[in-house]
C-alpha cells in the first residue's frame, strides 16, 4: 500500500470515527460519570471493537453479515436494546430511592466499548464499502494488516481524545460528574438513539 493510499484510508477512518452516534455517547458517559481512564477503556475497547469487524470484512465475512437480512437485524435490535438498558442505569443513578449502578470503571468501561461497537453492524457496510477500494488480492497478508490495524487505531485514538478532552479539568470544575441532571440528559439521549436505531431497522 502507497502513503497516499494509506493516507486516504487513514483519513476515511478518521472522519467514520469522528460521526456523532451512540459511539459518542458511550464514550462520554464512562467518562463523566467514571472517570477520564474508563473513558479511556471505553475508546479501547470500541477500538478493539472496530478492529474485529475490520478483520471480519478482510476475510470476506462481512458480506455474510449485510447478505443476511435476519443477522444484520438481529445485531442492530439488540444493540438497541444495550442502548436502553445503558440509559435505564444513567437515567436511575443519582437518585437516592434507587440502588446506584457502580459508576463506570475501566473494566466496564472496555466492555461498553466493544459491545456498541459489536453490536453495531453498520460497521460492517462502513468497512465493507471502504476497504473494497483498497483490497487487493494479490497484495498478500501485509496489506489487510495494515488496514485491520488502521482503522481499529485511528477508532481507538479519536475516542481516546474524546475522553481526554471530556475529563479535562476546566469541564469537571463545570460539571458535577454524579449530577442527576447529567445522568438524565445522557439517558434520554441514549434513549432516543435506541429508538431511532430501532425505526430504522424495522421501517
Amino acid at each position: 500500500m502507497s502513503p497516499d493510499q494509506w493516507f486516504a484510508l487513514a483519513l476515511i477512518c478518521l472522519l467514520g470515527a469522528a460521526s456523532p452516534g451512540p459511539s459518542l455517547v458511550v464514550v462520554l458517559q464512562s467518562t463523566l460519570l467514571g472517570s477520564r481512564r474508563a473513558g479511556l477503556a471505553t475508546a479501547l475497547g470500541h477500538g478493539l471493537g472496530v478492529m474485529l469487524y475490520a478483520l471480519i470484512t478482510v476475510c470476506g465475512l462481512g458480506l455474510v453479515i449485510t447478505s443476511m437480512p435476519a443477522l444484520y437485524t438481529g445485531i442492530r435490535l439488540a444493540g438497541a436494546i444495550y442502548l436502553l438498558w445503558l440509559s435505564f442505569n444513567a437515567w436511575n443513578a443519582g437518585r437516592p430511592d434507587v440502588e446506584q449502578p457502580h459508576a463506570p470503571s475501566g473494566r466496564s468501561g472496555f466492555v461498553r466499548g466493544a459491545t456498541v461497537a459489536l453490536l453495531n453492524p453498520k460497521l460492517a457496510i462502513f468497512m465493507l464499502a471502504l476497504f473494497s477500494q483498497f483490497l487487493d488480492p494479490g497484495a498478500g497478508m501485509l496489506r489487510g494488516i495494515i488496514m485491520i490495524l488502521t482503522g481499529g487505531v485511528i477508532d481507538a485514538l479519536w475516542y481516546a481524545g474524546v475522553a481526554l478532552a471530556a475529563g479535562a479539568l476546566a469541564i469537571q470544575r463545570n460539571l458535577s460528574i454524579h449530577s442527576l441532571a447529567l445522568n438524565r440528559s445522557l439517558a434520554v439521549l441514549l434513549a432516543a438513539l435506541a429508538v431511532w436505531v430501532i425505526a430504522t431497522t424495522l421501517r
